[in-house]
């Protein structure tokens, strides 16, 4: 996708992201470039189903919040 860039979830420091929720597939963790070629935003998207997260500005953030569940203690 124009503007959107793939990154490696290896290079993030916290846990591995889980399985989509809704279909059980892996999601990527994806920046939006500005203009300018520097990272606007982050989110998560399944690779399946299409799911995502909201906007992040840092990638740690989306991770978790592609990691929280409902019903899941914060610890």
């Amino acid at each position: 996708m124009k503007g959107f860039k793939n990154m490696s979830n290896d290079n993030l420091s916290v846990q591995p992201l889980k399985p989509c929720p809704f279909c059980g597939r892996k999601g990527r963790v994806t920046s939006r470039l500005n203009e300018a070629k520097t990272i606007e935003y982050f989110f998560i998207r399944c690779r399946g189903c299409g799911a995502r997260t909201g906007r992040h500005k840092d990638a740690d953030y989306a991770k978790k919040a592609w990691n929280r569940r409902a019903g899941e203690s914060n610890e």
